[in-house]
């Protein structure tokens, strides 16, 4: 059975289809301007030896005139080949777009040849409340969110709503954000939202809650892997703790959910029994969308990479090599530390506890690693006996 061409083959083709097509026309077009030049009627005159002479000069400085002007042509169509691809190359590496009402189109994904430096780099977001500044226990849980990742060999960065703002249209998709209805503070969900303005401004890449810390093997090498070439991806289901894509694929999302039909799903949008639209309950109403049908899919997702601490010392078994399930590809690469999840564990979300936390699930990834290493040499025995 052959194998269904990729989505960005798919674009190409139709790329490539278009251009040919022109070019076709083009010929036509060349052929049947020198064919009317050929068919018109021309006046005989009477031979002789001066006039064959001029008429073969005519001949040859016509034939030099159409040579030059065929010369033109090709050159023109080249142009115009290249000033195409130029831009429509864009839309085939990139995917998805937007269109005019700011909804997504249902093509895929892809970002080529993403720089090194945005894949290694991380941000978070913050943004005190107007008036007041970032208390003690944000100020200690952004530091130390920081020194978890920097001392995985990743560049992390806090963004604000400074960097949203230097975004076009900021402006327009503050507007839209600001009049999505929501249980919680004004600020705060809006702040959600601006994040992915944030993102898009700064040139995409990774943006991690300030709760969501590395365990061992989220280095900037795997990092590379799971960035899904600048495909718009959460890293845990539909929930936006662990998020990678390009600037492109940033701001797609954010005009996505900025038009996101919040009034036509009530069954989603609804929180203590009021209309509430958050960035989340938008990922879950496109996520949703997704499994009805892959046409409807607008972004990728998995639930291999971020997990929380129930899953992880409740149901991780060292034998499962720090995976979420044998079928996932990579090992999980953070944990998730909400408030939920630390009042469960009866711990305060404090930067202290998170960091204690965090060490128990190194051990058991690491604990894993160390089994799967003896697992692997014992079969290397196996297979030299």
């Amino acid at each position: 059975r052959k194998a269904s061409p990729t989505p960005d083959a798919v674009d190409r083709m139709r790329l490539w289809r278009l251009m040919a097509s022109a070019g076709r026309l083009w010929r036509l077009m060349a052929s049947q301007t020198v064919c009317r030049r050929q068919t018109q009627p021309t006046t005989r005159r009477r031979p002789s030896w001066t006039g064959l002479a001029a008429d073969e000069a005519h001949m040859e400085a016509h034939r030099r005139a159409a040579h030059r002007q065929a010369n033109r042509r090709r050159l023109v169509f080249h142009s115009m080949a290249i000033v195409a691809f130029a831009l429509l190359q864009p839309l085939a590496a990139s995917g998805r777009g937007t269109s005019r009402n700011g909804k997504a189109f249902s093509s895929p994904v892809r970002a080529a040849h993403t720089p090194s430096a945005i894949i290694s780099t991380v941000y978070t977001y913050f943004e005190p409340p107007p008036g007041l500044t970032a208390g003690p226990q944000h100020l200690e849980l952004l530091a130390s969110w920081k020194a978890q990742w920097s001392a995985q060999g990743f560049a992390a960065s806090v963004l604000t709503e400074a960097n949203a703002s230097t975004y076009a249209n900021f402006s327009a998709l503050y507007a839209l954000f600001s009049a999505l209805p929501t249980v919680n503070t004004r600020h705060y969900e809006r702040s959600c939202f601006l994040r992915w303005v944030a993102m898009a401004a700064v040139g995409g890449g990774w943006l991690v809650d300030y709760d969501v810390l590395p365990l061992p093997h989220m280095t900037p090498r795997t990092a590379a892997i799971a960035f899904n070439d600048g495909r718009f991806t959460v890293h845990q289901s539909y929930i936006p703790a662990l998020v990678s894509g390009s600037g492109e694929e940033w701001l797609r999302m954010a005009i996505a959910l900025a038009h996101v039909p919040w009034q036509s799903h009530p069954e989603v949008f609804t929180e203590k029994g009021k209309p509430h639209v958050s960035d989340m309950h938008a990922l879950l109403y496109f996520y949703t969308m997704a499994q009805k049908s892959t046409s409807l899919r607008i972004f990728q997702s998995t639930p291999c990479h971020v997990v929380g601490p129930d899953w992880l010392f409740k149901f991780h078994q060292p034998q499962d090599h720090c995976k979420y399930k044998p079928s996932c590809s990579m090992p999980i690469l953070a944990i998730h530390l909400s408030h939920y999840d630390m009042k469960q564990l009866k711990q305060p979300h404090t930067a202290a506890a998170m960091v204690s936390v965090l060490g128990k699930a190194r051990e058991l990834c690491q604990m894993a690693s160390n089994v799967a290493t003896v697992g692997s040499s014992n079969s290397s025995a196996r297979l030299m006996r």
